[in-house]
């Protein structure tokens, strides 16, 4: 240190040589103040300013110092004095004296060597325990020692913040103070294996912290033994990891919950390898496989469950999954152990590392049994319904906007369009005329509209323009989208013969006249209508006069020619709106509705007279002559009932005949 010092102060060349040659002065005074010259201790003096010199100003003024000493013992105090030639004594003296300083510098060079490093190593060490000391002080976790005792020997601020620590209380206590006596038994069995063999324990133990809050801890203990293996101190390191702790068990909690949804999923979850044998597997799967995991993973695949065709379908999958990375959705059926079988689902993607290795799948598989089922029945039911659809009796169209979409075969082949030949058309080319087609979708849509359905049956047009009898039905589809469906059944046959039936059932089989039964429908429709529109109607019967003897003498053939006739002329008397009908032998009755006056009456029946009253060419050159008995009842004058005014009417007509007169 004070060689340091001085020669800090000295660090000048000069001041160091300078320093030098004060000390050689200094000896060769003392030595001349102590000593005569010839008192033969010529370099005594010199030795101690050589040791000074080389050590305080250094080598190279020490060497001047050395040399300038040598220089004055031989010159002043080595015989012969005061010449530079010595004696053999001298020579010796000063050889010794130069050796001697030599080997001074030598050692003070050494010496001073040797302190620049321990001054190094001491200013490095103190440097070192200052950087341990902030070390150990910002140290975040904890930090102690413990003698063979159990008594503190260090802990640092973390270590003593952690647990309360204070020196008074660490020289009270012992390391077993640190935790709880739930925890303490355990440590101590610990720490009793310590070994110079196994000098290393850790533990994750609870510990009370300063406000005597439990808290946990992880720790390392480190024991350090001595030359006979007994133990000398233990070194504990430690952190707080009650945070950690909690983290820890609400991620267990919720990789607990996830590891329920996974297992409890209504689908399966699985992973198998690149041989498409199990490696993980959820307990649904495991439910539809009826196998425990230990029985699957590493030694079976999803292919030993399915069906000898599944089998195949699954290795040319799989191939491709392996290839591309993903398969699916893929179907198959899936037989468990105990015999179940079920329809599943399976998708897949694969799962690679960093290089696109494969190292397994991620697979979810779905039981599809009543999918698959529904499915079916479905498609039996389309099928059905294609079936029922494409009919060649019933002719089902749906339309858009009134346009046909579609049509089956059986409405091509009533209405007479070839195959797709309707889809686009209007609905406007099956009607007759504009009226027809408007009054349809005026009465029709808005019943379909309200969710209800419309029936009618109307006579169409067919392609070739011929008309057509339909039975009409039809249903609304979609409000929205103004989409129905039609139903239409060709009845063209069916009117035909209603026609003829009415015609047989409600009109005279000679004369096509209607008959007594159209005749009381006709009478009572008049009274309905004469009762709202407030007007007046006739019921005139008409008898013949000399058909008999026409009939008789001629023959019944002439009879029912001239009853034919009859019938003509009448209906050529009266107006569109009026009824002439036969009840039966030579009686005609006339129904003259919407008259506005009784005079009207006269006027029609005055040319029925007429006609009547000219000769009836009945064939062959015959000729047949009748005439005309009439009876008139009028509504509501006479009555309004219409069967009354029949009877009314033919009493006045017997009435006429026997007076034979008009009444």
């Amino acid at each position: 240190m004070e060689v340091g010092l001085t020669q800090k102060f000295l660090g000048s060349p000069w001041a160091r040589y300078a320093g030098g040659l004060l000390l050689f002065g200094l000896a060769l005074a003392a030595r001349l103040a102590l000593l005569p010259v010839e008192a033969r201790l010529a370099f005594s003096a010199f030795y101690p300013a050589v040791v000074l010199a080389m050590y305080f100003c250094g080598v190279g003024p020490g060497t001047l110092v050395a040399v300038l000493g040598a220089l004055v013992g031989i010159y002043y105090f080595s015989p012969p004095y005061f010449t530079w030639g010595a004696d053999s004594a001298g020579r010796l003296a000063a050889s010794a004296y130069l050796f001697a300083s030599a080997m001074i510098g030598w050692v003070v060079h050494r010496l001073q060597t040797t302190s620049e490093r321990l001054r190094d190593a001491h200013d490095r060490l103190r440097s070192s325990e200052r950087m341990l000391k902030t070390v150990v002080g910002d140290q975040t976790e904890m930090l102690f020692r413990f003698g063979r005792d159990g008594r503190f020997v260090f802990a640092n601020p973390a270590g003593r913040s952690a647990f309360g620590l204070t020196d008074e209380s660490m020289a009270s206590q012992t390391w077993h103070a640190l935790w709880t006596p739930e925890e303490r038994a355990g440590v101590i069995e610990l720490l009793r294996k310590l070994t110079p063999d196994r000098p290393q324990v850790q533990t994750e133990t609870q510990f009370a912290g300063p406000s005597g809050e439990t808290r946990w801890g992880e720790f390392v203990h480190r024991a350090t033994f001595d030359t006979d293996g007994q133990l000398s101190e233990v070194q504990t390191v430690g952190r707080d990891i009650t945070e950690r702790r909690a983290l820890q068990v609400q991620l267990a909690e919720v990789t607990a919950r996830l590891q329920d949804l996974y297992d409890r999923a209504p689908c399966g979850y699985y992973s198998v390898d690149a041989q498409a044998t199990f490696v993980q597997i959820n307990s649904t799967c495991l439910a539809w496989l009826g196998c425990t995991a230990g029985q699957v993973i590493g030694t079976l695949g999803p292919k030993d469950f399915f069906t000898p065709d599944g089998v195949a379908e699954f290795e040319r999958n799989f191939a491709e999954f392996l290839s591309q990375g993903h398969v699916g959705p893929v179907e198959f059926d899936l037989i468990g152990r105990d015999g179940a079988k079920r329809r599943v689902s399976v998708s897949a993607t694969a799962i690679m590392d960093a290089d696109g290795t494969f190292l397994r799948s991620r697979s979810v598989m779905y039981d599809v049994t009543e999918l698959d089922r529904v499915r079916r029945k479905l498609s039996l039911l389309n099928r059905q319904q294609a079936a029922m659809l494409d009919n060649e009796l019933v002719g089902i169209i749906k339309l858009k906007d009134r346009q046909a979409s579609w049509a089956n075969r059986a409405m091509e082949r009533i209405f007479g369009y070839g195959p797709g030949e309707l889809e686009g058309k209007s609905a406007r080319t099956l009607y007759p005329d504009d009226a027809a087609y408007e009054a349809v979708g005026a009465a029709a849509y808005p019943a379909l509209a309200s969710g209800g359905t419309y029936r009618t049956q109307l006579r169409m047009k067919r392609k070739d323009g011929t008309a057509v009898w339909i039975d009409v039905s039809g249903s609304m589809i979609s409000v929205e989208t103004d989409e129905s469906m039609w139903m239409m059944l060709d009845i063209t046959a069916l009117k035909d013969r209603q026609e003829e039936v009415e015609q047989i059932a409600f009109h005279d089989a000679l004369t096509g006249l209607p008959n007594r039964i159209l005749l009381a429908d006709r009478l009572r429709q008049a009274v309905s209508t004469s009762e709202r529109l407030h007007d007046l109607f006739a019921v005139c019967f008409i008898d013949l006069d000399g058909f008999k003897a026409v009939n008789d003498t001629s023959g019944h053939a002439v009879g029912d020619r001239l009853l034919q006739i009859v019938g003509n002329r009448l209906q050529e008397c009266v107006r569109g709106n009026d009824t002439v009908a036969r009840l039966g032998g030579d009686e005609f009755v006339v129904l003259l509705s919407h008259l506005q006056s009784r005079g009207e009456c006269d006027q029609i029946l005055a040319r029925v007279r007429a006609a009547l009253a000219k000769p009836f060419d009945v064939g062959e050159g015959a000729v047949g002559r009748v005439s005309a008995s009439i009876g008139v009842a009028l509504y509501p004058d006479d009555s309004s009932d219409g069967e009354q005014l029949l009877k009314l009417a033919d009493a006045a007509m017997y009435a006429a005949k026997k007076s034979a007169r008009y009444e």
